[in-house]
């Protein structure tokens, strides 16, 4: 049975098992600031002189038409009427850039760095989940029966160079995009041939492109939500990935920390989930286990309650 561990402080637990919530943090307020900026730099960079597509091509105009119906319902990006289908994808891509939501795990069972990490001493749980349960939570919840949201929870790349090129590289965008939009081209014909209403297969083609690319932009940035600095390798993480596409969803929250606002999204998790609770290290092991123990017994769960086995003293 594979479990997965989220380090946390005892407020956190408690907030976790009050709410059956797990917090999905926004993408640009996590600890490595480098996240989604590496992958989407390299894009930029490759393509930003590249005339990949035409400027004023008429089909190319048209597809940015159709893909800024889909953008004007949640965001703000009207481009000008010399912009190139290049640059406005580049654009796009920076704008959904900033609605991706992380939650993090790690298949590090009580881990000192981990501890001194994520937790304050005397002041950590590090909570075991059955990943399957976990994983079965995250394809059940209401952010994907309510909103324009989608998910993924895959482990970590740690590197950046290798992992970039392997999936942006420039040359494989223009085979994956020509090869999709040849077999929209197909299907139109077939469309063409068998429909009384040939006028429409024209916007059908430039909406089901717009789709497609759309769709495209929204797979490469998953890609490089799981990208992350080598530095933080030993961390073993594994992570939710939420992509909420309306910036004004309600699922949004906001917390502050330090001074900063930062916004994030409550994922509903099943708490059956939960198997183990591991005390950080601690002065006072017996007391925090007492309330633990009150707390599994309140909510009729079943998880097994010990202390860690690392050794932190605080001087």
């Amino acid at each position: 049975m594979s479990k997965v561990y989220h380090y946390t402080s005892t407020a956190g637990f408690l907030g976790i098992v009050d709410d059956s919530s797990i917090w999905a943090t926004n993408i640009f307020f996590l600890n490595d600031y480098q996240e989604m900026k590496k992958g989407i730099d390299y894009v930029r960079n490759n393509l930003k002189d590249e005339k990949l597509f035409p400027s004023m091509s008429q089909d190319y105009q048209k597809i940015i038409e159709k893909l800024q119906d889909i953008f004007d319902d949640h965001y703000e990006l009207s481009p000008n009427s010399e912009i190139s289908l290049t640059n406005y994808l580049l654009e796009m891509l920076v704008v959904l850039s900033q609605q991706f939501y992380v939650a993090s795990f790690t298949h590090n069972k009580d881990y000192l760095r981990q501890w001194t990490s994520y937790c304050e001493h005397n002041d950590g749980i590090c909570i075991e989940f059955d990943e399957h349960l976990l994983s079965d939570s995250f394809k059940y919840n209401k952010f994907n029966r309510h909103s324009q949201a989608h998910h993924r929870f895959d482990s970590i790349i740690y590197s950046y160079s290798n992992s970039i090129k392997k999936y942006f590289d420039k040359h494989k965008l223009r085979e994956v995009f020509l090869s999709r939009k040849q077999a929209l081209v197909n299907n139109v014909r077939s469309i063409r041939e068998h429909s009384a209403v040939r006028k429409t297969s024209a916007e059908y083609r430039y909406s089901a492109t717009a789709d497609l690319l759309f769709s495209s932009i929204l797979e490469a940035l998953t890609e490089f939500a799981l990208i992350k600095n080598p530095e933080f390798s030993d961390e073993k993480e594994k992570r939710l990935i939420l992509t909420v596409i309306n910036k004004h969803d309600k699922s949004i929250k906001f917390r502050s920390k330090s001074g900063v606002i930062i916004p994030y999204i409550p994922v509903h998790i099943d708490l059956k989930s939960i198997t183990k609770v591991i005390i950080s290290p601690t002065d006072d092991a017996i007391l925090r286990r007492k309330g633990i123990e009150i707390l599994r017994g309140r909510y009729k769960l079943d998880f097994e309650i010990c202390e860690s086995d690392c050794q932190i003293r605080k001087i």
